[in-house]
Order: structure tokens, then sequence, then C-alpha cells
């Protein structure tokens, strides 16, 4: 239709800065897969262009970048050879968790888009408990409190009292100078966890039992 197209000469660029041009107008194309647009945006990134840069000279979203970003991270067999056709949605999902192999086993595992978001819900809780419990860990190790190996039974042991029962799902609400005051000066207790609950122990005396 056109007879004309106007055309720009620009010379003096770095291999950079031409890089960068290319990318940015591969990214434009229709056919790209989110995947293949996350792998751009990621090479921009390794360029030195922040988010903000890439999504001025894209036209897409900061958002939009972030999770093609997070996208590519994942192996492309991981989302091409699953069990079920993946969304954008359920793709977002995953960011939730944060370790790249773990979300790769978690979509291996799943088998549709339901199922994906209770593993990934529970890979979520799991993560929260595991990071709570290394600051619960941390506070009884200063407190001189040692797990009890031998006897992982003993919170449900009627030869036990139970003195500090902690939820490790949610610790916002531990108050660490009022568990101080229950345990200071005692020589006598154990801990152990079950099932995302860590419990302090005493070991009853025959005379209490």
């Amino acid at each position: 239709i056109l007879e004309e197209l106007p055309c720009v000469i620009v010379e003096g660029l770095t291999d950079r800065e031409q890089v960068g041009i290319m990318l940015c107008e591969n990214l434009q194309r229709n056919d790209l897969t989110f995947y293949e647009q996350g792998q751009g945006f990621q090479m921009m990134l390794d360029l030195g262009d922040t988010i903000d840069e890439i999504s001025e000279k894209t036209g897409f979203s900061k958002n939009t970048v972030k999770h093609r970003v997070e996208i590519a991270k994942l192996p492309k067999a991981a989302i091409e050879h699953n069990r079920f056709q993946l969304t954008i949605s359920d793709l977002i999902e995953l960011e939730k968790i944060t370790d790249v192999k773990r979300r790769e086993k978690v979509l291996e595992l799943s088998w549709d888009s339901n199922n994906l978001k209770n593993r990934i819900n529970q890979e979520v809780k799991d993560q929260k408990i595991q990071k709570n419990i290394k600051t619960v860990k941390d506070w009884l190790k200063k407190c001189k409190i040692e797990k009890e190996k031998k006897f992982p039974g003993m919170p449900f042991s009627s030869n036990y009292e139970k003195v500090i029962t902690i939820n490790l799902e949610d610790i916002k609400v531990w108050n660490f100078t009022k568990f101080k005051e229950k345990v200071e000066g005692k020589t006598d207790l154990t801990w152990t966890d079950s099932y995302g609950t860590l419990y302090v122990c005493r070991k009853l005396t025959e005379k209490e039992n």
C-alpha cells in the first residue's frame, strides 16, 4: 500500500544499545509465548535495564514484566510438558513459592489448576513453618532448651506437662518476654514439633504423676 517508508539510520550505538533495541523490537511480536517474553525481559535486565525502563521501552506494565520474568525462571520443559493446559493465572500463583526448584516440583506433581492451587497453598504454608521454626529454634537455643530426640510423642504423654504451645504458621503474636518468664530458671524442659506446632514440655516427677 505504501510506496515509501521512513527510515532512520542511527550510528554510534554501543553493543549493549544495539542488543537492547533488537530485544525491544522482538518483544513486540504477537506470536511470542509468555515464556519467550520472560526470556527477553530477563536478557534486558542482564544488559542493565531496570523493570521501569523495560516497561517504558516495551509498553508492557511493570507487573507484566515482573510476572513474565518469574515465568522464565522455570525450565521450558516444565511448562510445556505438564499434565494440563497452564493459564497465566496458574503461573502467577506459582510465584508464591520462592524456591524455583520447589515450583518445578509442585508443577510436575499437579494434575489440574485446582490441584496446583492446593499444592501451592500447602507449599507456602510449609515455607512459613520452616522459616518460623528457625526463629523459634534460635530463641530456644538462647534459653538452653534442647530438642527431645528419643520421645517425639511427649506432648501427648501423661508423663509430660505442656509449658508452651506455639503455632508455627503464625508467630507474630509471640511474646518472647512472656514466654521467657515461663522457662527462666528451669532445667528440665525439652521441645519437639509436630504438624506445624511446637511444644515446650516438662517431664513430671513421680510425685506429680
